[in-house]
């Protein structure tokens, strides 16, 4: 067979993330909620991502967990409205805890566009999950996009 052949034969075409999708936060320096991005945009799918973050206050009860979708692919994007919330959820947390108290975040995206997210309060090992349908996915054309390109042909 042709080199041609033999490389188009290799070609695989992974779907990515076409959003990213983050957390709104608190910004340490401003004081000013800011979206911390945990997959960012193209990344390949499935994925799991875990970040840790802390509480912003002492003795603080909740923490909202607020999932935003958005088009950038920064990991801190500082004005929410380059953002948009896609789910929320609530972790309440055990009484006397110091500012800065660690709280886990996991994203799973898979190839279906589904997001499971999960908080848990690291001192407590309490736990908030939850799923979300996105729009995180690329698109059929999208794909068939990536793979033309990959082919080096385009669609007329």
């Amino acid at each position: 067979p042709s080199e041609e052949v033999i490389k188009l034969s290799r070609t695989v075409v992974q779907n990515s993330t076409s959003k990213s999708i983050g957390v709104v936060v608190i910004n340490q320096t401003t004081n000013k909620e800011m979206i911390a991005n945990l997959i960012v945009k193209s990344t390949p799918l499935p994925v799991t991502v875990t970040k840790q973050f802390g509480t912003n206050e002492v003795n603080q009860e909740t923490v909202q967990l607020r999932i935003m979708e958005n088009l950038l692919s920064d990991i801190n994007i500082e004005d929410l409205k380059q953002g948009r919330e896609i789910g929320s959820s609530v972790l309440p947390l055990p009484p006397g805890l110091p500012k800065g108290s660690p709280i886990e975040v996991t994203f799973e995206l898979d190839n279906s566009s589904l997001l499971k997210y999960t908080g848990k309060d690291i001192v407590s090992k309490k736990l908030i999950n939850g799923e979300i349908k996105t729009e995180a996915l690329m698109s059929e054309e999208e794909l068939i996009e990536a793979k033309n390109r990959a082919d080096g042909i385009t669609t007329i």
